[in-house]
């Protein structure tokens, strides 16, 4: 019975986090921020969406008898209708039907079945144990979900008497639209999904643990975000820590962070976007959550004198790139490594890092063709200066972008080589508007003292936001 129960909120969170896999075929983004609103809060509200719509099919499953075994369980929400053929045999279908269903604050219309080819938490004598067929017009908060193929449920080898995992993989595309944006989570995706028994749980009655949490893994996947001919590739996953749903206290996952990076999966130099859905500052113990979540995007990490690898602080477990010149040995006073057309180091935003050259804090550095950047809507780390003959002066970083971009609430934070961990202050750019030098475009200089230069030491500019997502409403 228990592996009943488990399979069946695997299950559930298999159909809704199945991710994305098309090809990247990009256009030019000119007219959206590639970094938060609208694609990412479209993109982080679609996987929300399917958590909470297989959570509540879920529910409903562990309440009827005929996929659970038991005699007589009540339901556990009023909505939505559902109902599970009576063949005795199977597989069985559970169908749900969704009226202006208000569940955790979030609203559901629509209809969708799940096949149960064995019981919950046992094995099929071949095929997937759980399958959900393809699905349209299935509306929650204003989203419209389309699953154009079915997503398959396996039991994978970590299942046990107390614990329950599934691998599942997404047979079609699920395109969700809202508001004119059409986000596709393409055929291919795939990751896991487990959930557990708790303490003071009983496996033959449901109201124990209907509401318990469960966790979902998501692989690397794909993500094409679209909307007025603007059309954006992003790469998906789940961070170190699994997402856990725990329907009893919030409509959004209580832990965890959902990583977008900008571009395809497989490339590299995209910017990442953590929404972080932990409970930071609220109340969990009385099952109140705000709507909003931490949207924090890595812009650059960028290392000299070696690759830095962080231990602590905002980018913890990340690797800079090294940007292959360095004020080793001590450069002349007024000297800086920058970007331009051609250098002797990596290349980033377009660019190439050079050698020592005389700073130019505050302007386009020369030989720098501005309109040559990779990153049109996007500031990025333009020059440093960490290290001169004698006692260092001007240390600092100069932050380039387009020009009228209000930097609030973007920040640069350095890293120490030596066991990586932050050193210094969180920098914040809070009351820097870049300017107009050229193009379109500016510099803003940020005197930073006493960065190392002992090597290799890192430096990392990122933003840090606040982003609504509607799902995640107190209830």
């Amino acid at each position: 019975m228990r592996h009943l129960l488990k399979t069946l909120m695997v299950l559930s969170v298999i159909f809704i986090v199945s991710g994305c896999e098309k090809e990247p075929d990009l256009t030019t983004v000119v007219q959206e921020d590639s970094f938060t609103a609208p694609f990412h809060e479209n993109i982080t509200e679609t996987y929300v969406a399917l958590f909470q719509l297989i959570s509540t099919g879920m529910r409903e499953a562990i309440t009827k008898p005929q996929l659970y075994f038991l005699a007589e369980v009540g339901d556990t929400r009023d909505c939505p209708d559902s109902s599970v053929d009576n063949t005795s045999t199977y597989p069985k279908t559970l169908s749900l039907d969704f009226v202006n269903c208000n569940s955790a604050g979030i609203i559901y219309n629509g209809a969708a079945d799940i096949i149960f080819n064995a019981a919950l938490g046992e094995d099929a004598a071949s095929g997937p144990e759980i399958m959900v067929p393809a699905v349209s017009g299935i509306m929650i908060n204003g989203y419209t979900l389309d699953l154009t193929g079915p997503i398959t449920l396996e039991r994978n080898g970590s299942s046990t008497s107390d614990f329950f995992s599934y691998d599942f993989l997404l047979g079609g595309d699920i395109v969700s639209t809202n508001g004119g944006t059409t986000t596709t989570l393409p055929a291919g995706s795939c990751g896991i999904f487990s959930t557990g028994f708790q303490d003071g749980d009983d496996p033959d009655n449901p109201i124990s643990f209907v509401d318990n949490p469960f966790d979902v893994s998501l692989k690397q996947t794909n993500v094409i975000c679209a909307s007025e001919g603007v059309s954006q590739s992003f790469c998906t996953m789940t961070g170190e820590e699994p997402l856990s749903l725990n329907p009893a206290n919030c409509s959004c996952p209580t832990q965890g962070d959902l990583e977008i990076i900008t571009g395809a999966c497989g490339t590299t130099g995209g910017a990442i976007s953590d929404y972080d859905f932990g409970f930071d500052g609220r109340n969990s113990d009385v099952g109140i959550c705000d709507n909003f979540v931490n949207d924090f995007t890595i812009i650059d990490f960028l290392s000299y004198e070696g690759v830095v690898t962080a231990t602590d602080g905002p980018l913890a477990g990340r690797t800079s790139i090294d940007i292959g010149v360095d004020q080793n040995p001590a450069s002349p006073e007024g000297t800086s490594l920058q970007l331009t057309d051609g250098g002797n180091g990596t290349s980033g935003h377009g660019f190439f890092w050079t050698d020592p050259a005389a700073n130019s804090y505050d302007m386009i550095n020369p030989g720098q063709t501005i309109t040559n950047t990779t990153t049109p809507n996007t500031p990025w780390i333009n020059e440093i200066h960490y290290d001169n003959d004698g006692r260092d002066a001007d240390e600092g970083i100069e932050i380039a972008g387009p020009a009228g971009l209000d930097l609030g609430s973007y920040c640069l934070r350095p890293y120490n080589g030596n066991g990586g961990v932050t050193y210094g202050r969180e920098t914040s750019l809070r009351g820097m508007t870049i300017p107009d030098e050229g193009n379109g475009y500016g510099t803003v200089f940020i005197p930073i003292t006493g960065l190392q230069n002992d090597g290799p030491d890192a430096i990392a500019f990122y933003r840090k936001d606040n982003v609504a997502v509607n799902f995640c409403s107190s209830r």
